[in-house]
């Protein structure tokens, strides 16, 4: 029995020895170089285009004459009002 013992404990020597050797062997060589990278994804679209500014100002009546030089022709009746003119909202009183 003690024979067999002995024999036991001799051979997980060597096959620990055997393992170790192998895992130093496996980290000294060098892997082989893999396949190249291909190329990488498509580029997406580019952000949104900032909207153009408004080309007129808003006096919040609709008919942009903040930015007009001088009056706004026939499109505003407050800056076109005539004094004699009679006009349907304008009070008698």
């Amino acid at each position: 029995m003690k024979k067999l013992n002995i024999l036991l404990a001799v051979f997980l020597v060597l096959v620990m020895v055997f393992s170790v050797s192998l895992s130093v062997l496996a980290l000294a060589v060098d892997p082989e170089p893999g396949p190249e990278p291909g190329p990488g994804p498509e580029p997406g679209p580019g952000p949104e285009p900032e909207p153009d500014p408004p080309t007129k100002g808003n006096n919040g009546f609709g008919n942009g004459d903040q930015d007009a030089p001088g009056n706004s022709g026939g499109h505003n009746n407050a800056e076109n009002a005539n004094p004699q003119r009679e006009y349907p909202g304008k009070s008698q009183h």
